[in-house]
């Protein structure tokens, strides 16, 4: 008879029946952990993206509202103490509806740089920051800017999630360029519109309002109409009709079309207000009776040479002349030019304290307490075998005066100049927007100066002595009030 140990084998069934149950728990153990990291993981993740979104949202709302208040008030401590109330409020509901989920939220405000350094059509524009602030409005200049930035901070101890940020930017930037009038109707000028996710195309008429300066009543008025043509990648066309109480005053379409206010608010309700105006402007001073002072643009040999029918040279720029003494006339705008056979003529426009000379004409009706945009026109032309350079001068678009010269074969322009050689008279000349042409064709870069990078960089000749010299200067002061 076969011995059987029964002992033995309830032991092993024992042992097999543990080794059994402690695989199934090890297995139930690894399935119910795996289940609750799924189920934990995911709500989470769509939690955080959730106040992500909110923040943004948040963010630009409060962008909105504290631009409009800032737009009313004009009061940016008030308008910053609103947005810090706004965004205080909507930190402590979010920690008031997270951390019972066992979230962690905080924030912080940092220094951002919102554009390099840049030069856009000869004009400067500086490093833009915002600074730890919430928000920062750089307004009322030809490239302005809305902007909201802040940080949040996400961690949970209890389901150990640490180290989420986000950073959010949010603003609107607004830039004026290249304004101009048509025959005394309207002004034009291109707009350049962005945000922080990219070109801004969707705004219509009535997003933007411009305010033009009326110079019958020194004040600023609202547009009559404004209307844009989005040409694409942010770029708007816009033209406006400007109020003015004289429609004709040729001061406003000669010189001060160029000073407006645009005021954009995007489809968000973000507000933004640039300026656009010739605010520099270059400075030739001489304040004593024993100093002299000639700026000049000098041109190389043979670089402007007209000797064909209908070749023409121009030159024109914007001055304003003010603490004027003597009457040793001063030249406001001259040029300088040689025929073929070495005869050197002078034409110019200049003034004495109280009468305007274009050439040998007097212009006595000149107002000399605002500004006024000066051209000399030189064309050749060629009549029954004789050359003759045709000489035109204008004032604010203008005709005031024309000469005829005769001329040898062909003529050098040579330079072109403001200033005084006699020391007896002392005042102060302002210059700005020079635009030098030949046969038409737009000033090359070197031949157009604004003087908004705050450089001379057109009139790199000069001689002086005494107390006179040249600057560019801010010229908020003349001409418009702020």
């Amino acid at each position: 008879m076969k011995y059987t140990n029964h002992k033995g084998q309830i032991i092993i069934i024992i042992s097999l029946f543990f080794a059994i149950a402690i695989l199934a728990v090890a297995v139930l153990a690894y399935m119910t952990l795996s289940k609750t990291q799924t189920l934990s993981y995911y709500p989470y993740k769509e939690i955080v993206e959730s106040i992500n979104t909110d923040f943004y949202n948040a963010l630009t709302k409060i962008l909105a509202i504290t631009t409009q208040i800032y737009n009313q008030t004009a009061k940016i401590d008030f308008s910053r103490r609103n947005a810090s109330q706004l965004f205080t409020f909507w930190y402590k509901v979010a920690q008031r509806t997270y951390s019972p989920k066992g979230l962690n939220i905080s924030t912080s405000f940092d220094t951002v740089k919102l554009q390099p350094s840049k030069v856009i059509e000869n004009v400067s524009l500086p490093e833009l920051y915002i600074r730890g602030n919430l928000t920062t409005f750089y307004w009322n200049k030809s490239q302005a800017i809305s902007a909201a930035e802040a940080s949040l901070y996400i961690n949970s101890a209890q389901h150990g999630f640490y180290g989420w940020k986000t950073k959010v930017l949010t603003f609107l930037n607004v830039t004026i360029q290249r304004p101009s009038n048509d025959s005394a109707q309207v002004v034009s000028f291109n707009l350049l519109v962005f945000s922080e996710k990219g070109p801004v195309n969707d705004l219509t008429n009535s997003n933007v309002v411009v305010w033009n300066f009326d110079p019958s009543t020194y004040t600023w008025k609202k547009s009559l109409s404004v209307n844009l043509n989005y040409v694409g990648n942010g770029n708007y066309s816009v033209t406006f009709t400007p109020n003015l109480s004289n429609k004709n005053d040729y001061r406003f379409w000669y010189f001060y079309y160029k000073f407006f206010l645009v005021q954009v608010k995007d489809n968000r309700g973000i507000v933004v207000r640039a300026k656009y105006i010739s605010n520099k402007a270059l400075h030739i001073y001489d304040y004593d009776t024993n100093s002299r002072i000639v700026i000049i643009k000098s041109f190389s040999n043979n670089q402007y040479i007209l000797s064909s029918q209908g070749e023409n040279f121009s030159v024109a720029w914007d001055v304003f002349v003010t603490n004027y003494s003597d009457s040793k006339r001063v030249i406001l705008q001259g040029v300088s030019v040689v025929d073929k056979n070495n005869q050197y003529y002078n034409f110019s426009f200049s003034y004495d304290g109280s009468t305007v000379y274009a050439g040998n004409v007097s212009l006595s009706a000149i107002d000399m307490n605002v500004w006024h945009t000066y051209k000399i026109v030189m064309v050749y032309t060629k009549s029954h075998g004789t050359d003759y350079l045709s000489v035109i001068f204008y004032v604010d678009g203008n005709k005031k005066n024309n000469l005829a010269i005769k001329v040898s074969n062909k003529v050098e322009v040579v330079s072109v100049a403001a200033g005084r050689n006699d020391t007896e008279n002392t005042y102060d000349l302002y210059i700005d927007n020079i635009y030098l042409s030949i046969n038409g064709q737009p000033p090359t870069p070197e031949n157009f100066e604004n003087f908004e990078d705050g450089v001379d960089n057109f009139f790199i000749n000069s001689y002086n002595s005494g107390d006179a010299g040249k600057e560019v200067v801010v010229t908020e002061l003349v001409g418009v009030p702020y």
